[in-house]
């Protein structure tokens, strides 16, 4: 078989996008049953795991390099805090202090009588 012969042949054996009919799953049978079960007996109900990754993120591990201590906090973080939601795009009704209001309420003299309105501050500060 010529090299452009097999070119041809693997290039139509390669299923790219949908290699399953529509409506069926590449996986129909799900998870197995009992591993989610399995894994927590085998690691004390996720202690193992845990204290696996605290290991890690201390460098008691031998050959642990900067990028698995910081892998292994957000593993920590994601699971002992959740993970962090995605942020809401900017708008004109975002009531959170930007970025201009926080640069003036640091430039403003200090009052401890005056009560500052961050967003006459930031309308004030803004340029005409």
């Amino acid at each position: 078989m010529k090299l452009a012969q097999n070119s041809a042949v693997s290039a139509t054996s390669d299923v790219r996008g949908r290699p399953f009919p529509k409506g069926v799953s590449g996986n129909p049978s799900g998870r197995p049953r009992g591993i989610v079960q399995a894994v927590r007996e085998a690691t004390g109900d996720g202690r193992e795991l845990v204290d696996f990754m605290v290991q890690l993120l201390r460098g008691e591990t031998p050959g642990t390099r900067v990028r698995d201590r910081i892998d292994a906090a957000t593993w920590l973080a994601d699971r002992g805090f959740g993970k962090p939601g995605a942020a809401p795009p900017p708008d004109s009704e975002d009531s959170r202090l930007s970025l201009e209001a926080v640069r003036t309420l640091f430039q403003a003299p200090s009052d401890s009588e005056k009560v500052y309105d961050y967003q006459k501050l930031v309308v004030a500060s803004s340029p005409a």
